[in-house]
């Protein structure tokens, strides 16, 4: 499955030009609204088949390890250019239940 036919659902704390860049690339994305707690997050990738694109190392916790497919962003909130330049380079994004850790040094396998 390539990144136009994923679906993603962006964390709170994701910048909005990711946003706008994923959705230039023909994604399905949404926006988490603020304040939703990490447990309605995860139920609504889970039902909804999204990957689950944030800042929060909580997301990569085991609770969650085979239930929700996560891109953990690793970019200073401020570095806009790396994370879409890092986010361009994806080909394919994570499989079902599998996390992944986006950095500009590449893609890493959390689990």
């Amino acid at each position: 499955m390539s990144l136009s036919q994923t679906k993603f659902l962006l964390d709170e704390n994701v910048h909005s030009e990711l946003y706008a860049f994923l959705r230039r690339r023909g994604s399905d994305v949404i926006l988490v609204k603020k304040g939703t707690a990490d447990l309605d997050i995860a139920k609504a990738c889970f039902s909804e088949g999204r990957v689950l694109v944030t800042n929060d190392s909580d997301f990569v916790d085991e609770r969650f390890r085979g239930k929700l497919s996560v891109l953990l962003l690793r970019f200073r909130q401020g570095d806009v250019e790396p994370l879409i330049r890092s986010s361009a380079a994806l080909e394919n994004p994570p499989a079902k239940g599998n996390a992944f850790e986006l950095s500009a040094k590449g893609l890493r396998e959390i689990w």
